[in-house]
């Protein structure tokens, strides 16, 4: 069972850690969305006591809360464009706007109805729960921290007998929402690894292992579009040299062979954050993203050219590539590096075999 538990516990942590980004814009809509069925349901809930006789009574202290909601809506509006693009920024504004809201009618309902149990902070903590994403740890951390913040100020409202069933009301709807997290990450974690393994299949070339031409230029065009003004990004373009006549002399399963010994050679020599595909029959891409040594682009395409040479697959050898490469300070788009890459390739070729071309953006 624990080992269980742990399983779910680091699948959810990898799940939240890939899909941050997805996850933030969710709960930032949810934010935007949530204190008009709040304050609805929480006023609903109000007039229901009333309607029943529990013991309430309308006052104007009521509405604090409802101001206090359209407070936070408006700081959301003004908020927002500076908070979605970071998990980080979107967390803290998202558990501040639900614990200012929830407490604020928590508390009332505590100074309306001193004499019974607080039933709308755990259900705030069930809503937040059923709303907002994030790791377990920080989620169990916040919810026993705004239990302490409520149960501190609900302390000097009520009495002792009416606390204390606050507190095991409060304590079981953290339990049970916790509960409720593990029932659910434990969905998601079992259909997110055969999601993944099939976005993995869809997205990878069978014969390299690299990635295909869509997911190639899909991730570029994602760091080539966030990079910062001024950012370096370096697009090389690799071409086997007589490709056609390698498959026509020794035949297509050689020729496999050889891209696949390729896809090798390329992951070798780049970086594991570099982006690196097979875009094409016998064409390779990577994208570099960042500054480098001067002679970097000489060396690793003198290192690539020799181990490529030394290739030897049955009778098949003396394997070499031509290379275009288009180095990048000016903000140009992926569309634009891989024209200017494109031309350096040509000019490669009609060098001769072995060579490469750089030109610069």
């Amino acid at each position: 069972m624990l080992e269980r538990f742990y399983r779910v516990y680091e699948g959810s942590n990898f799940f939240i850690a890939y899909n941050e980004k997805k996850i933030a814009s969710d709960n930032i809509k949810a934010v935007e969305q949530s204190p008009i069925f709040i304050t609805l349901s929480i006023l609903i809930y109000f007039v229901v006591s009333w309607c029943c006789n529990l013991t309430i009574q309308f006052d104007a202290f009521l509405f604090v809360p409802v101001i206090v909601v359209g407070l936070c809506y408006l700081a959301y509006r003004q908020a927002v464009p500076f908070i979605r693009i970071s998990f980080n920024r979107v967390r803290v504004f998202s558990l501040a706007f639900y614990s200012v809201i929830f407490l604020a009618f928590g508390l009332t309902e505590a100074y309306i109805k001193p004499s019974r149990m607080s039933v709308i902070l755990p259900i705030g903590i069930f809503i937040i729960t059923s709303v907002y994403l994030d790791y377990f740890v920080r989620m169990l951390i916040y919810k026993i921290g705004l239990a302490l913040v409520f149960l501190s100020a609900d302390y000097w409202i009520k009495r002792n007998p009416v606390i204390r069933e606050d507190i095991i009301f409060i304590a079981l709807s953290i339990m049970v929402t916790s509960l409720c997290y593990y029932v659910l990450m434990n969905n998601i974690t079992d259909r997110s690894e055969v999601t993944h393994d099939m976005e993995k299949k869809s997205k990878t070339d069978i014969l390299t292992g690299l990635l295909n031409k869509n997911s190639f230029e899909e991730r570029s065009k994602e760091y080539i579009t966030e990079r910062n003004p001024g950012a370096k990004a370096t697009l090389f373009v690799f071409d086997f040299d007589d490709f056609k006549y390698i498959n026509e002399d020794y035949g297509h399963q050689i020729g496999d062979e050889a891209l696949k010994h390729f896809g090798a050679i390329l992951r070798e020599y780049f970086h594991p954050s570099d982006v690196v595909g097979r875009v094409g029959g016998d064409k390779f891409m990577v994208l570099v993203m960042g500054e480098m040594p001067e002679t970097f682009i000489e060396k690793r395409c003198k290192n690539i050219q020799q181990d490529l040479a030394k290739l030897k697959i049955e009778d098949a050898k003396g394997f070499s590539c031509s290379i275009g490469i288009c180095e990048d300070k000016n903000s140009h788009s992926f569309e634009e590096l891989k024209n200017m890459a494109g031309r350096a390739l040509f000019e490669a070729k009609e060098r001769g075999k072995g060579c490469h071309v750089v030109k610069h953006g």
